[in-house]
């Protein structure tokens, strides 16, 4: 009978150091616990601020190249408008001034179109004196 269970308690001891083991770490293991809905909420609050920045700082960089861009045009403008060349205007002659005209003599006599009427007034206050 000894004979009989030696192979037996080899193989319980086999089993016990090979298949054991595992079987009290799958035992022990515990399973990670979901999510709250506390920490779900916080998680979508965090995504969405992250979001809303992301917009803001595209806003506020596209705001600051638009206002560089009217400086910068303007600057350039500016030194074109100084840099231009004006020898070009004192090559055109200015302008002549205004010439004096001179009236030709009129040697024609005057005298009136219509003979003068005689004058009225002064015969009718020589009457009623």
């Amino acid at each position: 009978m000894s004979m009989n269970l030696l192979p037996i308690r080899k193989f319980s001891r086999w089993l016990a150091l090979v298949a054991l083991p595992p079987l009290l770490l799958c035992a022990c293991y515990k399973a990670p616990k979901g999510k709250t809905r506390e920490e779900v909420i916080q998680e979508k609050i965090a995504e969405r601020l992250t979001q809303w920045e992301i917009a803001w700082r595209r806003s506020c960089y596209e705001k600051a190249l638009e206002k560089a861009a009217a400086i910068v045009d303007s600057t350039i403008l500016a030194q074109a408008r100084a840099s231009r060349d004006t020898t070009l205007r004192s090559l055109i002659p200015p302008r002549p001034g205004k010439p004096e005209v001179e009236m030709p003599f009129d040697t024609t006599p005057l005298r009136p179109i219509l003979p003068p009427l005689p004058d009225t007034s002064q015969k009718e206050s020589d009457g009623e004196h």
